[in-house]
């Protein structure tokens, strides 16, 4: 089967052989530009075709050919079907059909080149694979792929992809410390590079924090990025580890994600209160302890006279005795105010 206008274009070991194959036996496939013929059989002889290798090529287009051997009394039949296709090569990236694509800083894009058998990409050094068809690149500037690829009737073309690379990009903060007791203020600065959009998730199901530097999507009232404050809550008995998030992309949509853990402690209200603030020497004091925490361990309790006592009773009370051996003439002196 060849192409119409081709039929007079074959040759066998070299030669131009129309006793064998006469153009004039192609008959047109109706809907298609395609001829086919069907020649033989063919005896083993010298004036025919002899047992051996043979090459078979058309000067003038592709062709399809089909080798059947056996037949009719041989009990057997067996032969060869080609599958030949035109050389029509493209590069593009797998899965867009696009000979064009913009790419993240760092990001591997597997290029696609197809119309051939055999496959070699330039430049080489950013790819998995130069000879493959299917390569992995990963180009960190803008790059121009070329492809060149051979057929069959050692036929080649080329075809070229370009690659387009986004500015790199890295989200980044630190803070004055990760751990400590609620409410827990931490203050935020932002390190990040390359961006132009910034949203915080502290975990703590607050309101994500934001701000966009493209004009045409403001945010109201944006925040300064760089520095901030957030304060942080535990009203529980136990130890709460938040999980603070930064989601930052660039003018290409590029993003990048970079997280802290800040561990917060149950807050811890010291209070107390005493049965009486003044009395004669010596004057005993009963205090109540009303702190408000379930997590503390001990209470120290400090009477300004030197003394001091140590429980572990968050609800009981404590006795303390005061007194007083200073002359009352003395009492306003400093010192003893």
């Amino acid at each position: 089967m060849v192409r119409q206008g081709a039929e007079t274009g074959f040759l066998f070991d070299d030669s131009l052989r129309n006793d064998l194959f006469p153009p004039a036996s192609f008959v047109p496939i109706p809907g298609s530009d395609w001829s086919v013929a069907r020649y033989g059989p063919f005896p083993d002889d010298s004036t025919h075709i002899l047992v051996g290798s043979h090459f078979i090529e058309n000067t003038d287009d592709i062709f399809h050919i089909g080798i059947v051997n056996g037949g009719a009394g041989s009990g057997c039949f067996y032969g060869y079907f080609s599958d030949y296709n035109e050389l029509d090569v493209q590069a593009v990236v797998a899965g867009t059909n696009s000979e064009v694509l913009k790419t993240c800083y760092g990001n591997p894009v597997q290029l696609y080149a197809y119309g051939g058998t055999d496959y070699v990409w330039t430049p080489d050094s950013t790819l998995s694979d130069p000879t493959s068809q299917l390569p992995w690149a990963t180009p960190l500037v803008n790059t121009k792929y070329k492809v060149v690829v051979s057929g069959a009737c050692n036929m080649t073309d080329s075809a070229f992809i370009d690659v387009l690379v986004s500015t790199p990009l890295s989200a980044s903060f630190i803070t004055d410390k990760v751990e400590g007791c609620a409410p827990l203020t931490v203050n935020f600065e932002d390190k990040s590079t390359g961006i132009t959009y910034w949203r915080y998730d502290f975990g703590d199901g607050s309101a994500y924090l934001k701000y966009d530097t493209d004009p045409a999507t403001p945010d109201p009232d944006p925040p300064n990025p760089f520095t901030f404050t957030h304060t942080f809550q535990n009203n529980t008995d136990s130890a709460i580890t938040y999980r603070v998030v930064l989601l930052a992309k660039n003018a290409d949509f590029c993003s990048e994600v970079y997280e802290k853990y800040i561990t917060v402690y149950p807050s811890i209200n010291a209070n107390f209160t005493p049965n009486t603030v003044q009395g004669c020497n010596p004057q005993t004091v009963t205090f109540t302890n009303s702190s408000s925490s379930n997590t503390a361990d001990t209470y120290l309790w400090e009477f300004g006279d030197g003394m001091n006592q140590v429980t572990n009773n968050p609800t009981g009370t404590v006795v303390h005795t005061f007194t007083n051996t200073v002359p009352r003439e003395r009492w306003n002196e400093p010192g003893y105010q």
